[in-house]
């Protein structure tokens, strides 16, 4: 089985939601896993919170689509520092070929 493509990813996200698979289908699909059948044997029921009181959450975590390519935790000063240390790395190098040591 070949992997997608980011066109094909598209289409499927089109077709099926990011998810792909929710509701009363999801839960017909996955009657066979063994984390569901642990749940089951622990007295939990479709459609209930987890928790001592059922008062975990029932509906799905939420996504939100990042922008940018940083990293978690990443701010504008560490994308910065990163590129400088970068560029005074690369000039150093650039520097010892052209038979500037000191420089």
């Amino acid at each position: 089985r070949r992997a997608m493509g980011s066109g094909e990813a598209k289409k499927f996200r089109a077709l099926f939601g990011s998810a792909g698979r929710h509701g009363e289908s999801f839960w017909a699909e996955e009657s066979n896993n063994v984390g569901l059948k642990l749940l089951k044997g622990m007295g939990w029921e479709t459609g209930q919170g987890l928790g001592k009181h059922n008062e975990g959450s029932t509906s799905h975590i939420k996504q939100t689509r990042k922008q940018d390519n940083r990293g978690i935790g990443a701010t504008a000063a560490t994308r910065d520092e990163a590129f400088k240390a970068s560029q005074d790395l690369f000039n150093g190098v650039l520097a010892r070929l052209n038979g500037k040591a000191g420089a």
